[in-house]
């Protein structure tokens, strides 16, 4: 493991005190560098945020007993408008980390769709501390979807 605190430019004089051999500081450089990158790259991963997917036995955690800013998107695998809505949903949860996104299936969770009166997909849901502020049925470019999340 590679301490947090080492930057590149540290290597050849911890090299130097450990082996004395120069040949080696070019492949540790290159293997530490390589390091830095994964270890970038995981934690930009890690506070990227994904739609998380709502089921009956998640649904009162992760809605209900959650406080702030939910966009709920009821779709089905076989709708059209639904497919042209996930890139879009997507992109908000990756730049929107105080907008909790969710999505149900409303053919694998009746449930909910019950709970929620869906009677046309795709439909959003905006929940704020426990309660619905806002919704929208159909297909909503970006700009639209963002509005709704002005409450």
């Amino acid at each position: 493991t590679v301490p947090a605190d080492w930057n590149v430019h540290q290597i050849p004089n911890v090299c130097a005190k450990s082996s004395g051999i120069r040949l080696q500081i070019p492949i540790l450089k290159a293997i530490v560098i390589v390091c830095f990158t994964i270890k970038a790259k995981i934690e930009k991963e890690e506070k990227t945020m994904k739609p998380v997917m709502l089921t009956a036995d998640n649904f009162k955690e992760e809605v209900l007993e959650t406080s702030g800013l939910i966009l709920i998107d009821c779709y089905a695998d076989w709708c059209g408008p639904c497919k042209m809505m996930a890139p879009i949903l997507e992109e908000i949860a990756e730049e929107r980390q105080d907008v909790k996104v969710c999505k149900v299936n409303v053919d694998e969770q009746p449930a909910i769709a019950q709970a929620f009166q869906v009677s046309s997909i795709p439909l959003l849901i905006v929940v704020k501390d426990g309660s619905i502020v806002q919704q929208s049925v159909g297909y909503q470019p970006k700009e639209s979807v963002l509005k709704l999340l002005s409450v």
